[in-house]
C-alpha cells in the first residue's frame, strides 16, 4: 500500500548584501624649486691681427696681330658620270634535237647542251656633286696673350684663441616630495545563509521498515578581509652640470688669377666619292622546237569519252 507523509528538511538561502569601508592611502607631491649655484668656466676669446705677404701673380695682356690666310671659297658643280654595266654570267642552252624512237613510235626531243656566257649590262648616268676649290687671301686679325708677373701685398688676418675665465651662475632645480594621506570609501560584499524549514509529501510503501533519522552536511561560503600595505617606486631627475670645452676652425678664403687656354672647334664640309652598284634585269627570249607531224597525231592517245579535244 502506497501511503503519503510530510517530511520537513532545511534550506539555507545566501543573502547578499553590500558595505563600506574607509581605506587610507599616500599620495606624494611633488614641489620644485630652483637655486643657482657659482660655477669658475673657462671661455675663449678670438684675437684677429692683420699680416701682410708678398704674392706674385701672372697677368695677360692681349695682343692684336693680322695675317694673310689662305681661305677655301669653292662650289659644288654637278657632274654627270656614266656607270658601265656589270658583267654577269648567263646560262644558254644549245637548240635540241627531235630523234625517232622505233620502241616507242613516237619522237623524243633531247635538249642541247648548257653553258655559261658573260653578259654586259647597259651602263647607267650618275649625276653627282664634285666640290671646286678656290683658294683666296683673306687678312684675318689673330690675338694672342702675353704673360707678365707682378707683385702686390696681400693682407690676411691671423685669428689666436685667448683664454677667460668667469664666474657664471648656474640655475639647477630642486624637487622635493610632501606625502599626503588620503581616505576613500571602499565598497565590499557580505554573504549570510538563511536556514528556513520547507514541508514535502513522500510517498511510501508501507511495509515492515523502521523509522530512523539521517543529516546531511551542506557547505556554505563566508568572506573575510585582510588588509594588505603595498609600496610603489616614484623616480625623481637629479641635474648635475659638466664643463666641456670645445674648438672650432675659421676658414678664410685668398683669391689669384689663372691663366686658362681654351681650343675651339671648327668643322668643315669636305666631298667624299661614295661608289654603288646598280643591278638591272635584261628580259631574253629563249628559242625551243615542238615536234609536229603526222607520226606525232597518229602516237596521241585516244582521247576518253566525254571529254572535248583543245
Amino acid at each position: 500500500q502506497t501511503c503519503y507523509k510530510t517530511v520537513c528538511y532545511n534550506v539555507c538561502k545566501p543573502c547578499y548584501q553590500t558595505c563600506y569601508r574607509d581605506c587610507c592611502y599616500t599620495v606624494c607631491t611633488p614641489h620644485y624649486e630652483t637655486c643657482y649655484k657659482d660655477i669658475c668656466c673657462t671661455t675663449w676669446k678670438t684675437e684677429q691681427q692683420t699680416c701682410y705677404r708678398d704674392v706674385c701673380y701672372t697677368e695677360c695682356k692681349p695682343v692684336v696681330e693680322k695675317q694673310m690666310v689662305d681661305v677655301d671659297c669653292g662650289e659644288w658643280q654637278n657632274q654627270m658620270e656614266t656607270i658601265p654595266g656589270p658583267v654577269m654570267n648567263q646560262c644558254q642552252c644549245d637548240p635540241g634535237t627531235w630523234c625517232y624512237d622505233p620502241n616507242t613510235c613516237c619522237c623524243i626531243y633531247q635538249p642541247g647542251a648548257c653553258r655559261m656566257v658573260q653578259v654586259q649590262c647597259p651602263s647607267t648616268q650618275c649625276c653627282r656633286r664634285v666640290w671646286v676649290p678656290k683658294i683666296v687671301k683673306q687678312e684675318q686679325s689673330c690675338t694672342r696673350y702675353v704673360t707678365e708677373v707682378k707683385h702686390t701685398q696681400c693682407p690676411y688676418t691671423v685669428c689666436r684663441q685667448v683664454p677667460c675665465q668667469n664666474v657664471q651662475k648656474v640655475p639647477y632645480t630642486v624637487c622635493t616630495y610632501t606625502q599626503q594621506t588620503c581616505t576613500k570609501r571602499v565598497p565590499y560584499t557580505t554573504c549570510t545563509y538563511t536556514h528556513e524549514v520547507c514541508q514535502k509529501t513522500v510517498p511510501y510503501t508501507s511495509c515492515t521498515w523502521q523509522h530512523y533519522t539521517v543529516q546531511k552536511t551542506i557547505p556554505y561560503v563566508t568572506c573575510t578581509w585582510h588588509k594588505e600595505v603595498c609600496q610603489k617606486t616614484v623616480p625623481y631627475i637629479t641635474c648635475h652640470w659638466v664643463t666641456e670645452t670645445c674648438t672650432k676652425n675659421v676658414p678664410y678664403t685668398t683669391c689669384h688669377q689663372v691663366c686658362e687656354t681654351h681650343y675651339k672647334t671648327c668643322s668643315r664640309c669636305v666631298p667624299r666619292q661614295v661608289q654603288y652598284t646598280v643591278t638591272r634585269c635584261v628580259p631574253h627570249t629563249v628559242c625551243r622546237q615542238v615536234p609536229c607531224g603526222p607520226a606525232c597525231e597518229a602516237a596521241k592517245p585516244a582521247p576518253a569519252p566525254g571529254c572535248t579535244n583543245m
